[in-house]
């Protein structure tokens, strides 16, 4: 939005002679920045409590409220329905070879516009289309996460990169507003409209690639190892945490440096029980990596589907669809193994992932059964063995089976070298 801002500053006269204008109907200028990011958190709070239609003018000033619908067609702040995602789903399907899309075409052909029970006039498709939205566009959407944008190899990368752009910032300038040299991580938190449009892949691969600053050796070896050859980081394991209706859900998503620390230290303890015949490799802190993500239809743990009103097709009717079926998230946590030589460490690799499934059993295992209330003097936490696991998931025979806890399922992880007890 910034350089939409620097855009207007500059070409304010320009578009203002071909049409761009203020005046009782609404701000043009504003109305352009509001359909591509509206206040959708002010917007959703205003419309939860009644008073969004009185205080729409005080919230966006493109368009007046009775031309709210407009609102929803590029950035959709009641439920992410919108040509933005028609397009971008329909394009990376297509590239990454995914034969599923959605008919937008049908979509756009069966809307009207309704007045919802605020008052606020809203697009509204045809109760027909409540489950192909729901299969075919919102369920793409998280596969889409899933399969590619929240894939590991996909963190993995941005990971390294990251680690490269680190490098190259204490030796990179770039001129900026003024004359200013700036880093490029001054460049990105400033928004500097001149600095910032020059940080391109092709403006960093050319710094990668020529050579003339000697300062960024390390920066161009890291890129040709990592990104051009593919030594990637370790995939230690990633796990689908449990939700709602399922063993241990929901689970409370962990802060990043607490699942570093927690498989740290499971590492350090059943490390030296697995492969004895191996001497146990010390693993740092630092080479740990943790990615945490969500996967959902665009709203969190909300469904989009019950923010939509629909028709119905024999009276024209609106209807909420709301429905009780749906479990729009999915929580996952990465983590990774990045190592400075030797990913080949297999042994290693199975060690940390057999660690990581103690900690995420541990995890469970809390959340299920919590620790009573007397304080832990030692300030440690109880560890969880492959005997403890069995234990609790051995069939009961007393006669108050209806008392015993029930037994938990396999936890949903996944890791390159899984340790096979």
């Amino acid at each position: 939005m910034q350089l939409l801002k620097q855009i207007f500053d500059e070409l304010r006269e320009p578009l203002a002679a071909v049409g761009l204008t203020s005046d009782s109907e609404g701000d043009d200028f504003a109305f352009i920045s509001e359909l591509i990011d509206p206040p959708k958190r002010k917007l959703t709070q205003l419309l939860d409590c009644g008073k969004l239609f009185n205080s729409w003018s005080e919230v966006l000033r493109g368009r007046p409220v009775e031309k709210a619908w407009l609102h929803e067609i590029v950035s959709n702040w009641r439920s992410g329905t919108d040509v933005d995602k028609f397009d971008y789903f329909r394009r990376d399907a297509m590239h990454l070879g995914v034969h599923r899309e959605f008919d937008h075409n049908r979509y756009l052909k069966g809307i009207k516009i309704l007045i919802d029970p605020h008052g606020i006039p809203t697009i509204s498709p045809p109760e027909k289309e409540r489950e192909g939205l729901r299969d075919n566009m919102y369920e793409l959407r998280k596969m889409l996460h899933r399969s590619a944008y929240q894939h590991k190899t996909v963190k993995k990368l941005e990971l390294h990169m990251m680690d490269i752009l680190k490098m190259m910032d204490d030796h990179v300038r770039v001129t900026g507003v003024g004359g200013r040299r700036l880093k490029m991580s001054e460049a990105a938190l400033e928004l500097d409209a001149v600095a910032y449009p020059k940080l391109t892949d092709t403006f960093v691969e050319s710094l990668l690639w020529s050579g003339e600053d000697p300062h960024l050796e390390q920066a161009t070896k890291e890129y040709e190892r990592r990104i051009i050859r593919r030594e990637l980081m370790r995939l230690v394991g990633n796990w689908d945490l449990p939700r709602h209706g399922e063993p241990g859900g929901p689970l409370p998503l962990p802060d990043q440096a607490a699942v570093i620390q927690g498989v740290y230290e499971s590492y350090l303890r059943v490390a030296p029980t697995l492969h004895s015949d191996a001497p146990v490799r010390a693993v740092k802190v630092n080479e740990l990596r943790c990615e945490v993500v969500k996967l959902h239809y665009g709203m969190g743990e909300l469904d989009p589907i019950s923010s939509i009103l629909f028709h119905r097709k024999d009276d024209g009717r609106p209807c909420y669809g709301v429905t009780m079926d749906a479990k729009p998230l999915r929580e996952k946590i990465f983590v990774f193994w990045n190592p400075d030589v030797d990913l080949s460490d297999t042994i290693t690799v199975q060690r940390l992932s057999h660690a990581f499934t103690m900690w995420a059993s541990n995890q469970v295992d809390r959340q299920s059964c919590p620790p009573p209330a007397t304080p832990n003097a030692g300030g440690g936490h109880v560890s969880v063995t492959p005997s403890t696991i069995a234990a609790a998931a051995r069939p009961s025979h007393s006669p108050h089976r209806e008392q015993q806890p029930k037994p938990r399922r396999g936890l949903r992880i996944q890791a390159s070298c899984p340790f096979d007890p």
